[in-house]
């Protein structure tokens, strides 16, 4: 009798032990985390790009019963615009370009000091998230722009010099390539420094010279030669070899299309325009319709041959990706940056 009391007594106690130690292992309500910036004020520039910009440290406080930290997260806000980036463990230092690129995606205007707030976030066990009170930070960030090359096109396009020459703008294979929008009757030739005088300037080997559409290399004659001519009227790309000198010329546009636009017609792609000082493609202003099955994608040259879709997250494009579902009707600015069979898009409500 008395053997089966005291197992009874245990079982109890280590019952009344394990609601405790339940109650406590899930009492996180005294849980901080304090955070400190190296720095409460800073000016990014190009030129201390590569040196360490800003340090976030943090500590947490002890637990009852400790719960495991799953990860952490820092997050950079202003307005109703996120950055996060993931951390191990404290500190987290960034260079001041990894910093820019980061206060780029929260869309303030840059060479302007601005105030935003940076935190820290710790997941804890399999749901359960903290968050260390926001401290402000005032930031300038820089606008990497990509400067042209010295060449251009001239041409009846821009009055013979009359407004700036189209530029060319370098490429990683050494290469120099422009857009520019044609009509069958222009003609044009290719210029450095914006002057006949300066570097010369290229054209055709006969007067006037046909460009032919594709063709591997079409040789330039320096100097007093003929103006050059697509045979149809059209958006084209132009390669520069200013070595040789050569250019390929080819048919060469992107657009929006989708139902969340003009439509999925044949000819209901939407025109961009090529930003080169950030090597992407834009639509200042269109109106897209949100909600329910509306969609876009983005496609080369008025065909589904070469288009680009999103991938595995928002705001990253994919060759031949799926369609991009828009949520909410407005006008935007559209943006559309890619380097082989990957890239990016942003929506930026007007």
């Amino acid at each position: 009798m008395r053997k089966i009391a005291i197992i009874a007594l245990l079982a109890l106690t280590a019952i009344t032990s394990c609601e405790k130690e339940d109650k406590a292992t899930l009492d996180d309500s005294t849980t901080t985390i304090s955070t400190t910036l190296s720095i409460n004020s800073l000016v990014l520039t190009k030129d201390n790009a590569s040196g360490e910009a800003l340090t976030v440290s943090w500590k947490t406080s002890e637990f009852n019963i400790p719960v495991p930290v799953q990860s952490y997260t820092v997050e950079f806000s202003y307005n109703d615009q996120k950055a996060v980036v993931a951390a191990t463990k404290s500190p987290l230092t960034l260079t001041g370009e990894e910093l820019n690129n980061i206060l780029a995606k929260l869309k303030f205007d840059a060479g302007v000091a601005t105030d935003i707030k940076v935190k820290v976030l710790a997941k804890l066990g399999a749901s359960k998230e903290i968050a260390s009170a926001e401290k402000k930070l005032t930031a300038t960030r820089y606008e990497d722009v990509i400067q042209p090359s010295e060449w251009g096109v001239v041409g009846t396009i821009n009055g013979w010099g009359n407004t700036p020459d189209i530029p060319f703008w370098d490429t990683d294979d050494n290469l120099k390539v422009a857009y520019v929008t044609l009509k069958k009757s222009d003609e044009f030739k290719i210029r450095k420094g914006a002057s006949w005088d300066k570097g010369g300037n290229l054209g055709g080997q006969t007067n006037p010279e046909k460009v032919i559409l594709g063709q591997e290399k079409e040789l330039l004659n320096a100097g007093n030669s003929g103006n050059l001519k697509v045979p149809e009227d059209g958006t084209y790309r132009i390669i520069l070899d200013d070595k040789k000198p050569s250019i390929i010329v080819e048919k060469y546009s992107w657009g929006l299309i989708g139902n969340a636009a003009k439509g999925f017609g044949d000819k209901d792609d939407i025109a961009m325009t090529y930003n080169g000082a950030y090597d992407r493609w834009e639509i200042d202003s269109v109106v897209l319709t949100g909600g329910g099955d509306n969609r876009i994608k983005f496609r080369l040259n008025n065909s589904w041959s070469t288009n680009f879709g999103k991938g595995d997250t928002d705001g990253v494009l994919k060759s031949g990706g799926g369609d991009i579902p828009i949520s909410k009707s407005g006008t935007y600015k559209v943006i559309m940056k890619f380097k082989g069979n990957t890239g990016s898009y942003e929506f930026i409500a007007k």
